[in-house]
């Protein structure tokens, strides 16, 4: 991305007592005096947000856009709007900010908030005369939603009110891939024309990529294990996977057993006689506790909850997420062919990639993904390799989930029914793609492409 435009963070805050700007020290405000115990500030400062909570206690700490994109070589200044000099307000893009914070969705945040309300007269002023100031709401926390009209008419009131002139000064940046076709859905509904602009960033994939470096460059270049908060964590080598023979055919880690659609596919790898091909994970939780005993689920109760739990690394779940969920011991995967990856949803209506899917690349497995429609397309628009020659992949253009998991089933099946040897030999015909897939992610992170991506939607 090329431009001249210098980009400058825009910070109000309104509370009962009027506004602040965001970034600011805390102690300098002593407004807050009466507050202080139950804010959550980072680094001594008030959160990286613009909004106005009914309830004035709630300013969250949150992962911010200030955060992502004055990583790496942007380096966009704060600005009280107080301080902008003529030539700023005149020709800089100056950009107002929403985020999500840690105890609600941006779903629930909008939806509730008169966004009007959250801009001083003198901001909303030059909102409505100049298309250089903007507003983006980013969407960065892990988990993904369906945006219906609600959400969508919150930003239409905002336009409306202000009297915008450009479809560009709002800007919704978002996990969900397949934002721009619930943004498209709604503008044929309500016969609207555009009135801003939306886009998916898949943030959970880009994560990864500095930390196996960071990994490498403490056991030079090995895989030696180590020890983080009493984890041990190991990633192997390329070199490490030629003609290594394993004893299972396939892993299938399964966390959060609360999840239902893991367990229901997991069902099915029992009933096939699939189980005893894999190493298996699923761990307690008093959600599926509760609905293997519902009448009904007897099978669930009888094939699952009486053996279960599987574990495949750690039994304690907290000690699992722990890491980002990236990494974990080697063995596991060095001892088994292919992934099956049971994403956090297999929802129709939205597509969310999470470290789930990004973990079979740091560990040189083909993958077959039970999660949302669409999640192989968005891998290779990001030059990502998938495994046709492992697996039929129409499964990620089927938006119907019963389905979809009938089709998984089949994949797994059937490569489950091959000897081992022949499936010894197709993973080392895509060892290439293994590696090509790991490479990637590291690059990823070097070129801080993540931060490119949310700053093009601000031109």
């Amino acid at each position: 991305m090329q431009t001249n435009k210098k980009i400058n963070y825009i910070y109000e805050f309104k509370t009962p007592n009027g506004y602040f700007p965001i970034g600011a020290e805390y102690r300098s405000l002593p407004i807050l005096f009466d507050y202080i115990n139950e804010l959550e500030y980072q680094h001594g400062t008030i959160a990286h947000r613009m909004g106005y909570s009914d309830r004035f206690k709630i300013l969250n700490e949150c992962a911010s856009t200030y955060d992502v994109l004055t990583l790496g070589d942007v380096g966009i200044p704060i600005k009280m709007l107080s301080e902008l000099t003529d030539d700023e307000i005149n020709n800089d893009i100056n950009l107002y900010c929403i985020d999500t914070s840690h105890d609600e969705t941006i779903l629930d945040y909008i939806i509730r908030t008169d966004l009007t309300n959250v801009l001083s007269q003198k901001s909303k002023k030059l909102f409505s005369e100049r298309q250089n100031f903007k507003l983006m709401v980013l969407d960065n926390k892990e988990g993904s939603y369906y945006f219906d009209s609600e959400f969508f008419e919150s930003f239409q009131r905002f336009h409306k009110e202000l009297g915008l002139k450009s479809d560009n000064q709002i800007v919704f940046v978002t996990n969900t891939c397949n934002v721009q076709d619930m943004y498209d859905e709604f503008l044929v509904k309500t016969n609207s024309k555009s009135f801003m602009k939306v886009k998916g960033v898949q943030f959970l994939i880009y994560d990864p990529g500095q930390t196996v470096m960071d990994y490498f460059h403490q056991t030079n270049n090995t895989s030696d294990i180590i020890v983080d908060k009493n984890i041990e964590y190991s990633v192997p080598t390329d070199s490490e996977i030629i003609d290594l023979k394993r004893n299972k055919y396939y892993l299938f880690l399964n966390r959060n057993s609360g999840r239902l659609h893991r367990v229901k596919l997991l069902l099915q790898f029992i009933k096939n006689n699939l189980f005893d091909k894999s190493i298996t994970s699923l761990l307690h939780s008093d959600e599926f506790d509760r609905f293997a005993d519902e009448i009904g689920n007897e099978e669930y109760r009888d094939l699952i909850k009486s053996k279960y739990p599987f574990v495949a690394d750690y039994e304690d779940p907290y000690l699992v997420s722990d890491m980002h969920n990236f990494f974990t011991k080697k063995e596991m995967w060095m001892d088994t062919y292919f992934s099956v990856v049971s994403e956090t949803s297999a929802d129709d209506s939205w597509c969310f990639i999470t470290e789930k899917t990004v973990r079979p690349m740091i560990y040189f497995h083909p993958f077959i993904v039970w999660g949302n429609p669409g999640t192989l397309q968005v891998l290779r628009e990001l030059g990502f390799e998938t495994f046709p020659e492992f697996f039929d992949e129409r499964y990620d253009n089927v938006k119907n989930a019963d389905i979809r998991m009938k089709m998984i089933l089949n994949n797994v099946k059937r490569l489950c029914e091959l000897p081992i040897e022949e499936i010894h030999s197709l993973y080392q015909s895509v060892i290439p793609k293994l590696i090509h897939n790991r490479n990637l992610l590291i690059k990823m992170d070097e070129r801080k492409e993540v931060h490119q991506k949310v700053l093009e939607t601000l031109f």
